[in-house]
């Protein structure tokens, strides 16, 4: 989660992996994130998809995890103060991402070592004035991390304090409907640094048929250093503003600098190996409010 969200996931999945402590879990989450694209109340996009992911011991010290995911969306919007409902404003987005990482065990502490990738494509349409506008990009992220999990009776306290290497690549393309038609393209690369803290408390309760285990994350990020030139857009009806690769993004971004992120989950284990999660999160200290909820399905054996 590419993605925040998806980094929170996987801590979620290795606190429930910690109280398990199977060595292979595999599983799979359908997600869907909300945000205001056009920054007036009006325009609501909500990209979907599924992530896949994988985490196994190679021995008593090693471990190592996989994820891919996909999302896409498409929606249009009428726009404010237009009573004409032919004239609407639209976008569509499209994203996938992969990640790998290795961890290693050191007593009760663990260091994770992560590389994640994901491309980024935005089409989006603006009818006053009329304006054609394609964003991509090409991300690389290298994160490393110090994680603990401590329990005590049926509760168990997880964090996490790590450093994200961002490297993206980018295009924009815009078509001016005017006559003549103007086209301009852009292209700027940035970097960036983060530091991260990742809080996880949670709890087992053990019932008939299930056991249920509540669990609430927050997590914290912020920059250190950047580099590189913002891209100057004109889209969201007209109004220009200044955007960078980590500003604008809507959906699922790995680490949005200074903001947080708070998840709730709640895990059904089915005593069979199988277990049912479902989580909600939304940013916070962001200057684009994001929500999402997800289903995960796993299996450990």
């Amino acid at each position: 989660m590419r993605i925040q969200f998806v980094v929170i996931l996987l801590l979620l999945n290795l606190f429930h992996h910690a109280i398990k402590a199977a060595d292979n879990l595999l599983w799979m989450s359908y997600s869907q994130i909300q945000s205001d694209y056009y920054g007036d109340g009006n325009s609501s996009l909500k990209p979907d998809g599924f992530n896949f992911g994988y985490m196994g011991d190679l021995s008593e010290q090693w471990q190592i995890s996989f994820n891919y995911g996909k999302f896409t969306s498409a929606d249009s919007w009428s726009i404010e103060g237009v009573e004409n409902r032919d004239l609407f404003n639209q976008a569509r987005t499209e994203s996938q991402s992969i990640g790998l990482g290795i961890t290693w065990l050191i007593d009760d502490y663990s260091i994770s070592f992560d590389y994640a990738q994901q491309e980024y494509t935005e089409n989006a349409i603006s009818r006053m004035p009329r304006l054609d506008e394609e964003i991509s990009s090409d991300d690389q992220f290298y994160s490393v991390s110090l994680d603990s999990f401590v329990g005590f009776e049926n509760w168990i306290l997880g964090w996490g304090l790590g450093s994200q290497y961002s490297d993206s690549k980018n295009k924009t393309q815009q078509i001016y409907r005017t006559d003549p038609v103007i086209m301009s393209n852009s292209q700027f690369d940035q970097t960036r640094w983060n530091v991260f803290l990742d809080l996880v408390i949670g709890s087992s309760y053990a019932f008939d048929d299930f056991d249920l285990l509540p669990a609430l994350s927050l997590s914290w990020n912020s920059e250190l250093s950047g580099d590189g030139e913002p891209l100057l857009v004109v889209t969201r009806d007209g109004e220009r503003r200044v955007f960078t690769q980590f500003d604008y993004r809507n959906n699922n971004t790995y680490r949005l600098p200074d903001s947080g992120l708070w998840l709730i989950s709640f895990t059904f284990d089915w005593k069979n190996n199988w277990s049912t999660s479902l989580t909600y999160g939304q940013n916070f200290s962001a200057d684009i409010e994001v929500s999402s909820w997800s289903v995960d399905l796993s299996v450990e054996f």
